[in-house]
């Protein structure tokens, strides 16, 4: 808690350069004016969170209403509208909407026990269901050493552990290895991998470009960086990401594949805006689904007490920003902060990914996605 107030209090008072570059924006609205008040406002938000590189998109039932790209996407690289980002924890949210649409297709029961699907069990002293996986409900913690292992390609028998079950006495921990188990438990029950399920039955229908293997991007895949302090030195580097062997993506594993659903999405912005719109209104999933995963399974507690938990959805509740609640998720990873948000009332979101961002905070979201989430509240400025 001090070192992030540190961290806060520096990268707001410090110097920050100049502004970026900004690509030309797409602005359905035919006021000149308007449109470049838009990128104004986008440029100079971006500017005060020391964004590297992004692409910001607000959108409607119908798709993006307006967008802005903002400096680079790898080194000497622009940022375009059509880049894509490895969009770390909003991977949760996308991995959920598949979910449940198995969930209703009678795939899988978000509501059953784990053990009876997966090859081996988690013993963890609670009853451990999808539900429970994508609410953060299910007992996992991401001790020492899932931290340590994760990335080594050892298998998920080594983590179930106590080392990563959480105290009897907790209901709620935002868990990584939960998230990630998801992927396993969806592999077992469509009997197919995981990358495979995702495509067939998310990404197809939805006419989205998205791979959870970033090797199988056809277009640029972002860098990301830290912004503060700045280093050169790549945290993700793209390249080296999309060289690596690609072994397995098409066979079902569920003792290695718990690294995917909880962080690997590679997206790029129109793909996240269809993300939101899907969730923000019935059609590709039900009225009685979409209630579901907006519904309140737990609080986040201390931790910000402005989230309440839905099904892999964060429930934003802040009257300074809107006076009903506003759904969605972040991601944070390797220097880059993003964040999907939508608002069914409005039937309108938003969407970020960076390639390096400030993430300075009070709580769990990044000051640079609540400003984000004030800027759309503002409609008169992108509509």
């Amino acid at each position: 808690m001090i070192r992030q107030r540190l961290y806060n209090a520096s990268v707001r008072l410090l110097p920050k350069g100049s502004i970026k570059d900004s690509g030309v924006p797409v602005f359905s609205n035919t006021d000149t004016k308007k449109e470049t008040r838009f990128k104004e406002e986008v440029s100079r938000l971006f500017h005060r969170h020391r964004v590297h590189g992004a692409s910001a998109a607000f959108f409607d039932a119908k798709g993006i209403t307006a967008q802005l790209v903002y400096g680079d996407a790898r080194k000497g690289v622009r940022l375009h509208k059509d880049t894509f980002f490895r969009a770390a924890s909003v991977s949760k949210m996308i991995t959920a909407a598949c979910a449940m649409r198995l969930h209703e297709l009678g795939i899988l029961s978000i509501d059953a026990d784990v053990n009876s699907l997966l090859p081996f069990r988690i013993d963890n002293g609670r009853r451990v269901t999808p539900r429970s996986l994508m609410t953060h409900t299910a007992g996992l913690h991401d001790g020492a050493s899932y931290n340590r292992v994760v990335g080594t390609n050892a298998p998920v028998t080594d983590l179930l552990n106590q080392d990563n079950f959480l105290a009897a006495d907790l209901l709620w921990e935002y868990s990584n290895f939960g998230g990630g188990l998801l992927a396993c438990v969806m592999e077992s029950a469509a009997n197919a991998s995981f990358e495979i399920i995702m495509q067939q039955y998310l990404f197809k229908p939805l006419k989205i470009e998205a791979t959870f293997y970033p090797q199988k991007i056809s277009g640029y895949l972002a860098d990301a960086y830290r912004v503060f302090p700045f280093t050169e030195k790549l945290l993700f580097d793209a390249r080296q990401r999309q060289q690596r062997p690609m072994n397995g993506w098409d066979m079902r594993d569920e003792f290695h594949h718990y690294t995917l659903s909880q962080g690997n999405c590679c997206i790029a912005a129109d793909g996240a805006a269809r993300i939101g719109s899907a969730l923000m209104s019935p059609g590709f999933l039900t009225a009685e689904t979409l209630s579901d995963m907006r519904r309140a399974h737990a609080s986040f507690g201390k931790r910000d007490p402005r989230l309440e938990q839905g099904i892999g959805t964060f429930i934003i509740n802040d009257k300074n920003i809107a006076p009903y609640s506003l759904y969605g998720h972040q991601g944070l990873a390797y220097g880059g902060v993003h964040g999907l948000f939508f608002d069914p009332k409005q039937q309108d979101g938003v969407a970020l990914l960076t390639s390096g961002a400030s993430e300075a905070r009070n709580g769990v979201l990044a000051d640079i996605n609540l400003d984000l989430i004030r800027l759309w509240q503002r409609r008169g400025v992108w509509k």
